[in-house]
């Protein structure tokens, strides 16, 4: 699920970058696709490398060491444009994808880069004290 970026300078400063020359969405992993729409929040771990990759249309933001396994599960082809850290992009707003309501990043040890994921994670404090 791609959440649009609310704050695009500040996320392209986090990436060294003057501006974002496209429009960019973050990319979120979740095992209960259900919680979406009670999403509040955005997780990346902050020691992470995190990667801004051009598709084409648009940028994405996933971790970096899963881009070429994302981009392939996607159905997508990119190039990796520039990297941060997580912690650069700690309280960087994106727009909830079905809302009018903005989602936030916060930093958390306990997003994980596993094979399947996008190394951000999404949280829906209501469906319980996993994500609140």
């Amino acid at each position: 699920m791609a959440f649009p970026v609310e704050d695009a300078n500040k996320l392209a400063a986090a990436f060294g970058l003057a501006e974002l020359a496209k429009p960019a969405a973050v990319v979120i992993w979740t095992t209960t696709p259900w919680t979406i729409p009670a999403n509040q929040a955005l997780n990346v771990h902050p020691e992470f490398t995190y990667a801004l990759v051009d598709t084409g249309e648009r940028l994405l933001l996933l971790a970096e060491e899963l881009v070429e396994s994302c981009l392939e599960r996607f159905g997508l082809q990119g190039e990796v444009i520039a990297t941060t850290q997580g912690k650069q992009l700690d309280l960087i707003n994106f727009r909830h994808p079905f809302y009018d309501r903005l989602s936030p990043v916060y930093l958390a040890d306990y997003v994980e880069s596993e094979v399947g994921s996008t190394g951000i994670v999404h949280s829906a404090p209501s469906y319980g004290m996993d994500d609140f």
